[in-house]
């Protein structure tokens, strides 16, 4: 500890005594250190954190695929998500997900709300409860049932000042009614930036347009099914459907993707350059300052005051 201290008071001098040094060396530091904490910070809350969902490692999209046409993974219509929901026998939930833009009329100024339709089994798939009342119900989620909505926490405070006297309150939305039920706690952000949830309630008509590939689908597996025995069950369906379907479904097949993959997949070789170019400032930022211990002299050929010592300790 003595050795230590002395070493802090031989450095504190030094720096006094070269003012210019000192805010050079520390710029550059700073300069590296910031912006290297800064990226990472961002890489690690989109990507290296899990989403928090609980259990997502059962977590999975389900894709319509054509390999023949070179597309991995597609939308699919609501007749295939129906038979998947009745038929697979893998699942413990299984939701799908339409956006849907939604005007929020009142007495306020009218504003443009980044909406979703979802199943109700969307909320028990990610394990979700809402901070404020409750999610839609199943007979909620059918033609004819009640309109009603889920408010994003951030709506809620941002229009309805976080007030709980919401629940029940009828909004208008697109010149609906819709009563509200729920509020989804501040860290639910599912599908991204969403803001309000209806129910997907879809028609009869949307159930027979099996070419309307709209749909994003969302679910669970139940315990015991890996993602690989999920997607052999899933494609065995398929190839029934594309048997009893030959006009739309022919060439499709299945394939699962992990939640984390289908909504930061694309943006991962951008976070890789990101992380990397940082870490090459940080490098760089090092080097300098190493540079210039190393090579600082004082204008009559000597070292500087700074690095007299701890050059010479560099150089040997």
């Amino acid at each position: 500890m003595d050795t230590i201290r002395q070493d802090i008071r031989f450095g504190a001098r030094l720096l006094l005594k070269s003012p210019t040094f000192t805010l050079v060396a520390m710029m550059t530091l700073a300069l590296g250190i910031g912006a290297s904490t800064a990226i990472f910070s961002v890489v690690n809350s989109i990507w290296l954190q899990p989403m928090r969902f609980p259990h997502e490692e059962r977590l999975v999209m389900v894709w319509d695929s054509l390999p023949k046409a070179g597309v991995e993974r597609s939308e699919t219509s609501l007749a295939t998500l129906a038979d998947w929901t009745e038929q697979a026998g893998v699942f413990e939930h299984v939701a799908g997900i339409v956006p849907r833009s939604l005007n929020l009329g009142g007495a306020l100024q009218p504003e443009r709300l980044h909406a979703f339709r979802v199943g109700a089994a969307l909320f028990p798939a990610l394990e979700a409860r809402p901070s404020l009342g409750r999610a839609f119900s199943a007979e909620e989620d059918r033609v004819g049932g009640e309109a009603v909505v889920v408010l994003s926490d951030g709506l809620w405070r941002r229009r309805f000042g976080g007030a709980p006297s919401v629940l029940g309150e009828s909004v208008t939305l697109d010149g609906e009614p819709y009563t509200v039920v729920g509020v989804m706690p501040k860290s639910f952000d599912f599908p991204p930036g969403a803001e309000a949830w209806v129910p997907l309630a879809p028609t009869q008509a949307e159930l027979d347009a099996r070419g309307d590939r709209k749909v994003r689908v969302v679910g669970r597996l139940k315990p015991g099914f890996s993602v690989s025995m999920a997607e052999d069950a899933l494609r065995v369906l398929a190839g029934q459907l594309a048997e009893r379907y030959p006009d739309t479904d022919s060439e499709r097949t299945v394939r699962l993707t992990s939640v984390r993959e289908a909504y930061l997949g694309p943006l991962r070789p951008l976070l890789i350059t990101l992380a990397g170019a940082v870490g090459f400032v940080l490098l760089i930022g090092c080097a300098n300052v190493a540079s210039l211990l190393l090579r600082a002299r004082r204008p009559g050929g000597g070292s500087w005051p700074f690095v007299g010592r701890w050059g010479r300790a560099l150089r040997a």
